[in-house]
């Protein structure tokens, strides 16, 4: 249970035995509507990949593997969080941003998503100048403050375009850049190892990257 649910970033919730059982069983009946009114999109992948077909869960050897380099991938921005809780912001804007945009999805939707989601919406106040106050306005008021501000900052109007690689980067980096200036952490800042890991580790390779994350220790 604790692999599966981590491995779609939902660790932490084992103890809600009866709300998982709910999204299986929901997941099963093609005429539900829970998981859409639910709109998570973490608990609908996990309930795609785990939903039972006449009470049997069948996972295929690589669908198995999936979550097994997923469970991997968000142990590992557990454990960054212990070192630096920006890396680990950073780590989950990278990971989550593609699944909340979705494809087909309206402005309204995406932006209730982003906001929905603590370390996203942290990583795009940071990097788009929006003070955490904006949180105690009407949701329909922050949406709007934050569309403008990621077309002010990032020349974005189509939000899909969040998703993009480069987009991902350019959010990053602002961000990044953003929380060194405001902390005044030195050139071997967790911080700023963050930045060179997201960056594919400058041609470290994989273990220099786990390296220069190290360094920072």
């Amino acid at each position: 249970m604790r692999v599966a649910l981590t491995a779609f970033d939902l660790g932490g919730e084992e103890w809600k035995r009866g709300f998982i059982d709910k999204v299986l069983k929901e997941a099963a009946d093609p005429e539900s509507t829970f998981l859409p009114r639910l709109n998570n999109p973490k608990y609908s992948a996990f309930a795609a990949a785990f939903a039972p077909v006449n009470d049997v869960i069948t996972i295929s050897p690589e669908a198995l593997q999936k979550i097994a380099d997923d469970f991997d991938s968000s142990s590992f921005e557990s454990a960054v969080g212990q070192v630096d809780d920006s890396m680990r912001l950073a780590l989950n804007y990278q990971s989550d941003i593609q699944g909340l945009i979705g494809s087909g999805s309206s402005d309204k939707a995406i932006l209730y998503r982003l906001l929905g989601s603590v370390p996203v919406r942290t990583v795009l106040e940071t990097a788009t100048g929006l003070p955490t106050s904006i949180r105690k306005l009407p949701i329909e008021t922050q949406a709007g403050m934050l569309k403008e501000a990621l077309q002010k900052r990032f020349g974005i109007s189509d939000l899909q375009a969040l998703a993009s690689s480069d987009q991902v980067e350019k959010v990053i980096g602002t961000y990044h850049s953003v929380r060194s200036i405001s902390e005044g952490p030195s050139g071997f800042s967790p911080a700023s190892n963050a930045l060179t890991l997201l960056n594919g580790g400058a041609g470290l390779g994989g273990q220099g990257g786990i390296n220069l994350l190290l360094s920072g220790l």
